[in-house]
């Protein structure tokens, strides 16, 4: 049951009171904040996210001078990686951290299984939230938010 201070008046006095208006709420089942592991990637080059860089939440990627085509990981290891079923879906952050001065872009390119819905490129010194929701067995969408 919930507590809540509360101060006597003229007293001085704390009291503990128990407050029965919080009695029966159901707890929250998510958490009020999401846990990402960061992936940080330098390579100079187009490359290929693996499922576990793509699922772990934060994409931090410099494109070392250039525009830059990563590939996504195919739709059946982003569903294993995270045990996904039809329906669920997660969210990433793709920031590019170009450093040059230039205005190089990064790209998404869908793997496997992978339908990209809208742009799924993340603009010089920006970054993009992309939504991944499971549509298949062995398909995923990815839509950018942000």
């Amino acid at each position: 049951m919930a507590r809540q201070m509360n101060q006597s008046a003229g007293t001085g006095s704390n009291q503990i009171l128990t407050s029965p208006t919080l009695a029966g709420v159901p707890k929250a089942t998510a958490p009020l904040c999401e846990q990402f592991t960061t992936a940080t990637i330098g390579t100079a080059g187009d490359v290929t996210y693996t499922a576990a860089q793509f699922c772990g939440g934060v994409i931090r990627r410099d494109p070392n001078g250039a525009d830059r085509v990563d590939a996504s990981p195919t739709a059946a290891a982003v569903i294993a990686e995270r045990g996904m079923a039809v329906g669920d879906a997660f969210y990433f952050t793709l920031i590019n951290e170009n450093d040059a001065g230039g205005e190089e872009e990064i790209e998404i390119d869908p793997g496997t299984g992978v339908t990209a819905l809208g742009s799924a490129t993340s603009t010089a010194k920006g970054a993009a939230r992309f939504r991944v929701e499971c549509t298949g067995a062995a398909a995923i969408e990815i839509a950018r938010v942000i």
